[in-house]
């Protein structure tokens, strides 16, 4: 017969491995429940990433003001657009065009980047595309650039678009009156002689932001704008843009002032590496060009 300390010890012995297992069991719990939410946060994270940040389009907003801007230029709309990177994983280009069309543009500028790297266009895309960007509505006109993938087939496609390429090349935007601005759109050619159009408010389009650079090291046009970093593409607090693409290691935020000129980057549509973007929404640029 066990004494009455003997049972005692029995018993705690029971309790004290009933007690372990209770709190075996809260610590399991415990466990999976936090398992349970870093799975829900970083499936949340991945969809926001992939599917949410890639999707909506940003209109950014600017109204510089120039001395040098003829009065009749005064409100004049200027909508911006670029590294589109074609490819299965592309937005709605509908949405993109409906888009650009109800900010009414009197000029439509594409800094290039239509084709992504290791895409290959059928001809269905190029039906569709054609069909798409021929929608697209501007007072004045549509001119591009073309970006360090884009090929003869991108060239086509723009060109039977309606756009018309400015490759090294000058035109002058008239705009109610007989004063006009000049539009030039830059590859390699630096050192320009702008002649009789030296005096002529001037807007570069190039599509690597960093060869602005070079631009100024020769002229100085109002507006320089330009695409390619898509501003850095996975961008953190206090750290900007992670990823800077080549030609654009330098220049890759929204805006800087470069002595006299205004160098703008549009953050793109596409990716063209993986279809990631974290804080940084596919966005058009909107000029609303104010005479000082």
């Amino acid at each position: 017969m066990l004494s009455r300390t003997e049972k005692n010890k029995k018993t705690r012995k029971k309790i004290n491995k009933l007690e372990k297992r209770e709190k075996r069991k809260k610590f399991l719990i415990k466990f999976f429940k936090i398992i349970f939410v870093l799975a829900i946060l970083i499936i949340g994270f991945l969809t926001y990433i992939r599917y949410i940040a890639t999707n909506n389009i940003t209109v950014r907003e600017y109204s510089p003001d120039f001395s040098t801007l003829p009065e009749s230029f005064h409100g004049f709309k200027i909508v911006q657009f670029g590294d589109v990177y074609y490819n299965k994983y592309t937005i709605n280009i509908d949405k993109l065009i409906f888009q650009i069309n109800e900010l009414k543009p009197d000029l439509i500028v594409f800094t290039g980047g239509l084709k992504h790297k290791n895409y290959t266009f059928t001809k269905d895309d190029i039906d569709s595309l054609i069909k798409s960007l021929t929608k697209l509505d501007s007072t004045v006109g549509k001119y591009y650039v073309v970006g360090s993938y884009d090929d003869e087939t991108v060239v086509d496609i723009l060109n039977k678009s309606g756009f018309k390429i400015l490759d090294e090349e000058d035109e002058l935007i008239y705009f109610n009156s007989n004063t006009p601005i000049l539009l030039r759109g830059i590859r390699e050619k630096y050192d320009i002689d702008y002649k009789d159009n030296k005096e002529l408010f001037k807007i570069n389009i190039v599509h690597e932001s960093d060869k602005a650079k070079e631009i100024i090291k020769y002229n100085s046009p109002e507006i320089i704008m330009s695409g390619n970093s898509l501003n850095g593409q996975i961008r953190l607090p206090y750290m900007g843009g992670l990823i800077k693409p080549d030609g654009s290691k330098n220049y890759y935020e929204e805006y800087y002032k470069l002595e006299d000129t205004n160098l703008y980057i549009t953050g793109g549509i596409g990716t063209n590496n993986y279809p990631i973007r974290l804080f940084n929404h596919p966005s058009i640029n909107f000029y609303r060009l104010r005479k000082k």
